[in-house]
């Protein structure tokens, strides 16, 4: 037989693959070779602007400081005064800092609005000032303590009494902005040196990341730190920032092109041979490398991030207490003073007569009985809240990092809640609900007028202290075993402006309904989230502005209750405590369909919430609660904000100070809605309780 033509043997996947390693690394040297480059050129970048930014520094510097000299000497002559000018000074040293980096920016062409670099020296100015506007405290203060001052009492008190007070005011003011000041500086610089560590992380996390899938993903990892120290460090030059990163970019363009080209070039010899096989290898190695290098990143930016805020948010709480205590010392002690030197002048040898003891001994009997510890709290309440809100867009940035570090580490995961049966038996929940209106009863004595169902002791309101009742009725009843959500349904006949009932074609009085939906606040402090969908998680969820479970299953609930969505449905009213406000303000910015017309909340942090201007609210806030100024930022006006003390239990006396551990309280914000009429019988809210109404409560819980 002749022999067989012997055919060459086909090419192969080994070869294929090899070829492609090879094609590979040769486009993986070349990019690497104009990455080099490309850092040689960004470093000269970063130093020129570096050089630039130190120049403007130091001008900066200069100018705040011939500003402060100007306002320490004109407070040598006036104390009030100079508060006025050291207060204008910082301001207007900031807001030049401010204008230069917009400058500088300006001129680069950039479109970034601010860097770290920018905030990193508004900071250092800010403390830059307070050292020299600190050592003007003292003068200040030491003027209420002048030996002249001190002589001048026994000839004329009135006159030294009110110079002291003066002084002491001007002084305590002086504090108070060296204080706020000093703790934005520490809140701004704890975010900024969080922000880069965390986005060092990710940029070191990226470059690990590119190094397990592949050469080429190297590359692409390195030009990113690359341009990101560039921006960085040429923050206050924009120019020179955009030049370095231009270069940077188009070098890492140029390796991504050489690398695309041979990955395309390879795979192309492999999918000849086995496409199928090349691609699940592919796919499980990508996936592989990239979930280990992507939890890497995740848990790196966790430890950063949780510490950097931890530190800042810790430091900024400890300073607004301190200026809360001693804005309280200060006022008492400069009213003090201010009495006994009006008791003095109005009869001076009366004063003389039934005390028969020194002004200052009686000045300091009066500080005593007029110190309040609510006051300092309240201070204290107000402080934090104007802090949270100085820090700006980063409130919602830190807000955000807490729930993705928490995320990380398994907290937070909100999940999806459902309505169904509460696990206990329909006696168990009435006994709760009883107790709980008992109990209500006992605390608000009879300052609340409370109904209740006969047989079910669901509280019946009739205006807004009772509707307060009933939230803290919701949450003893739930507790830690599930969300209660309550809907009222109240069917009125419609009157006409006489007050005679409308009739419609049939000779029937018309109905009109009006729903009111109640929804619990936080019953569960745990950061690993469980069955209970009002808990710590739908508190930063919500504050944070995302969707929650625990909203959706109050939807769900007035959808199984059949209220009506559209055009000519019936007006809602949503309303809660605490937690349950901050849903409730939540859902009337984003209604679904439903007409909600009414919005009322106790102890909800709500001012940031875009409320459409339809929708009346009505918000009540003690001084003394952390909670309800927890966004910082204060109510719109068109809002109705009931504020003051705290308001006391039964069994309280008017001693009792309110502070951050007891006044956050949903019965005794119905005491304090029933000592506030205007608002308690407020005819747009109680119309939602006339008529006819039932109650019914859903039962939700997470999956």
């Amino acid at each position: 037989m002749p022999a067989d033509d012997t055919a060459q043997p086909a090419s192969t996947i080994v070869d294929a693959y090899l070829d492609g390693i090879e094609e590979t690394a040769a486009a993986g040297a070349a990019a690497t070779h104009n990455l080099q480059n490309a850092q040689a050129t960004a470093a000269r970048d970063v130093q020129d602007a570096q050089d630039t930014a130190v120049g403007d520094l130091q001008d900066a510097q200069s100018t705040a400081v011939h500003d402060v000299q100007d306002t320490q000497a004109v407070a040598a002559h006036n104390a009030q005064d100079a508060q006025t000018a050291a207060t204008a000074g910082v301001l207007g040293s900031v807001a030049r800092a401010a204008a230069s980096t917009s400058r500088a920016v300006a001129s680069g062409g950039a479109a970034v609005a601010v860097t770290f670099a920018d905030v990193e020296a508004m900071t250092t100015s800010i403390q830059s000032l307070n050292l020299l506007v600190a050592p003007m405290i003292g003068t200040v203060a030491a003027l209420a303590v002048d030996p002249d001052l001190l002589e001048s009492l026994v000839l004329s008190p009135l006159t030294g009494a009110n110079a002291e007070a003066a002084a002491l005011r001007a002084a305590t003011r002086l504090t108070t902005q060296l204080v706020v000041t000093e703790s934005l500086a520490l809140v701004t610089a704890s975010v900024v040196t969080t922000y880069q560590l965390a986005d060092s992380a990710l940029q070191v996390s990226a470059a690990a990341l590119g190094g397990g899938v592949s050469v080429g993903g190297s590359v692409v990892g390195g030009a990113v730190t690359v341009a990101g120290t560039s921006i960085h460090g040429a923050g206050d030059v924009a120019g020179a920032t955009a030049s370095g990163a231009w270069d940077v970019a188009g070098a890492a363009g140029t390796g991504v092109r050489g690398f695309a080209s041979a990955a395309a070039s390879g795979a192309g010899s492999v999918a000849g041979v086995a496409v199928t096989g090349a691609e699940n290898v592919a796919g499980a190695a990508a996936s592989g490398a990239g979930g280990v290098a992507a939890a890497q990143a995740d848990l790196a930016v966790t430890m950063v991030t949780g510490v950097g805020v931890a530190a800042g948010l810790a430091g900024a709480l400890s300073a607004s207490f301190k200026m809360g205590f001693l804005q309280e010392t200060a006022e008492t002690w400069a009213g003090a003073l201010m009495a006994a030197a009006d008791e003095f002048q109005e009869d001076p040898i009366g004063v003389l007569r039934t005390r028969g003891i020194p002004l200052a001994v009686g000045v300091g009997v009066s500080f005593f009985e007029n110190f309040s510890l609510s006051d300092v709290s309240a201070n204290s309440a107000a402080n934090v809240g104007a802090l949270i809100g100085a820090t700006g867009p980063y409130f919602d940035d830190i807000v955000g990092m807490i729930i993705h570090d928490g995320q990380t580490l398994g907290m937070f995961n909100d999940g999806e809640a459902t309505l169904g049966d509460s696990g206990l038996s329909d006696e168990a929940i009435d006994e709760r609900a009883i107790f709980a209106s008992r109990e209500s009863r006992r605390l608000t004595g009879d300052d609340v007028e409370i109904t209740t169902d006969g047989e079910t002791g669901q509280v019946k309101p009739t205006d807004v202290a009772s509707l307060l009742v009933s939230a803290s009725q919701i949450d003893a009843t739930g507790k830690a075993d599930f969300a209660e959500i309550r809907i009222f349904h109240s069917q009125a006949e419609k009157l006409d402006a006489e007050g005679n009932a409308v009739l419609d074609a049939q000779n029937n009085p018309v109905i009109e309904h009006a729903y009111t939906v109640q929804i619990p606040s936080t019953q569960v402090w745990n950061p690993l989230a469980g069955a209970v969908p009002n808990d710590l998680t739908a508190d930063l969820l919500a504050v944070h502005g995302d969707q929650t479970a625990l909203m959706d299953a109050v939807f769900d609930a007035m959808e199984k209750e059949g209220i009506p969505t559209g055009l000519g449905a019936p007006p809602v009213m949503t309303t809660g405590f605490s937690l349950g406000g901050i849903t409730a303000a939540a859902m009337a910015a984003d209604p679904r369909g439903y007409n909600i017309q009414q919005v009322v909340t106790a102890g909800s942090p709500i001012s940031e919430m875009a409320i459409p201007d339809g929708v009346d609210v009505t918000a009540l806030a003690a001084d003394e609660d952390l909670v309800a100024v927890a966004t910082g930022g204060q109510n719109p006006e068109r809002w109705t904000t009931v504020g003051g003390s705290g308001s006391h239990l039964t069994g309280e006396s008017d001693s009792t100070p309110m502070h951050a551990l007891n006044v956050h309280n949903a019965n005794r914000y119905a005491v304090m809605a029933s000592e506030n009429p205007e608002i308690n019988n407020d005819p747009n809210i109680t119309g939602y309780f006339a008529g006819d109404v039932t109650v019914n409560d859903y039962h939700a819980s997470r999956k």
